[in-house]
């Protein structure tokens, strides 16, 4: 089947074969004779079939495991009520060891698989994370499987002990901070109200450098935040090789008890516009041939090695298919961002569950009306975050727009950046970025 899409963007004109996923830049009067009809876009585009590999995980992978839904900070945008849940505790050893059982067993022939420590803040429960690392160790021997670490933590518990402890199980560790003293101190206070920067920040430079800066920030955008630019420097002038900003999603308790609001338009043109920036500075970097060791965790990578290698993604995120969320009190979720709202618990780690979770594999990219006829889907995946839909529009089918008009532009940005291209230019980025053309 055909699904071919023309697209007009700053001054270029391209047909994309969305289900063959492949690229034609055409001349303007071209383009134009197709729109009105004089030319048929089916018998100027060859039909050229590729063997096109589908992304679409059906076994679990990796949970989040809230060891701590407790947290030594009062984020004003936290969906979890101050990293809460509705259920404030830490986790016990029996849910803890019986989540990495539910892991295992639902893992099918996946050998890979991962362990994420969330909260709250999870370093507030060290002792269980090291209790559920020594049995995964033993699981790993057993079932033949390979359990790697990750962790997500806002870094105020960071200290030579677990510095070392983090290295020495390689864990994947992403820092929740918002780039500068203002705005962390604004959004990420202490409990009380204390501003956490100048706490945290030599703590997250000591950590960087036990680890050559091989962390991941999270920034969290607002409608006090800055420009993006201002973050992603002050993030890199901290150690870090890798960050991202994320526009906030806010629960109704926030907006009641913050001053705290989301984005505004204003600013969701500006991430447009920061988007455009990061492309346009990956081209003159391969045009020059300069390091492109920043941008091995752009968004922008990860979509060019889909469109260079012909593989198309049918899943947003792994949510309820290959990941899934585990309460303090073992109770099972679609993903961490559910945890706590029991319209959508899904089982227990303790008990068989019948399937629940089903309802929250949702195919987008075929049955969603939006979704089938969208240039992007199988880059977007289909639907985008389904908590965000639910917490925008009170349900998890209803797309937020928002999310679509950013990845349409992303989409459209990569298919120009291509196109400027040559063929050295192409070879470099296969060189610098370690994959390959189909």
């Amino acid at each position: 089947m055909r699904f071919l899409k023309l697209i007009e963007f700053e001054g270029d004109y391209f047909v994309y074969d969305v289900e063959n996923v492949n690229l034609y830049k055409i001349e303007e009067s071209l383009f134009q004779s197709i729109i009105t009809n004089e030319i048929s876009i089916n018998d100027i585009i060859p039909l050229k079939e590729n063997l096109v590999s589908i992304s679409n995980e059906r076994f679990l992978t990796n949970i989040h495991l809230n060891v701590a839904q407790v947290c030594n900070l009062s984020c004003g945008y936290c969906y979890g009520v101050d990293g809460e849940y509705g259920l404030k505790g830490k986790m016990k050893e029996g849910n803890a060891l019986k989540a990495i059982d539910y892991l295992i067993e639902n893992s099918g022939s996946e050998r890979t698989l991962e362990v994420i420590f969330f909260g709250g803040e999870p370093l507030l429960n060290i002792p269980m994370i090291k209790i559920v690392v020594d049995y995964c160790k033993e699981k790993e021997k057993i079932n033949s499987k390979k359990i790697k670490f990750g962790i997500v933590t806002n870094g105020t518990l960071f200290n030579k002990e677990i510095n070392k402890y983090l290295n020495d199980y390689n864990f994947n560790v992403v820092i929740s901070f918002d780039g500068d003293k203002e705005t962390q101190d604004k959004n990420r206070p202490f409990r009380g109200g204390k501003g956490s920067y100048d706490s945290i920040l030599p703590k997250i430079k000591t950590f960087l450098d036990s680890r050559d800066g091989n962390a991941t920030a999270r920034a969290t955008i607002t409608n006090h935040s800055k420009e993006l630019l201002h973050y992603r420097n002050n993030l890199k002038e901290m150690g870090f090789k890798s960050s991202f900003v994320q526009p906030v999603t806010l629960s109704d308790y926030s907006k009641e008890n913050y001053d705290i609001d989301e984005v505004s338009e204003e600013q969701n043109l500006k991430l447009i516009e920061y988007d455009k920036n990061e492309i346009k500075e990956l081209l003159s970097k391969v045009k020059k041939r300069e390091n492109l060791d920043d941008f091995k965790g752009s968004k922008y990578v990860l979509y060019l090695k889909q469109f260079l290698s012909k593989t198309k993604n049918t899943q947003y995120c792994g949510v309820s298919r290959s990941m899934r969320g585990i309460a303090v009190n073992g109770d099972i979720y679609p993903c961490h961002r559910f945890v706590g709202d029991n319209k959508f618990k899904i089982g227990r780690v303790d008990t068989k569950n019948d399937g629940a979770e089903e309802e929250f594999d949702i195919d987008f990219v075929n049955n969603h009306p939006q979704c089938k006829g969208c240039f992007a889907k199988y880059y977007c995946g289909g639907g985008g975050c389904i908590h965000n839909n639910y917490v925008k529009n009170g349900n998890i089918k209803e797309l937020d727009q928002e999310h679509c008009i950013k990845m349409h532009h992303k989409i459209k940005s990569l298919f120009k950046f291509y196109s400027d291209l040559d063929i050295n230019d192409r070879l470099y980025l296969v060189n610098e970025l370690n994959f390959k053309f189909s």
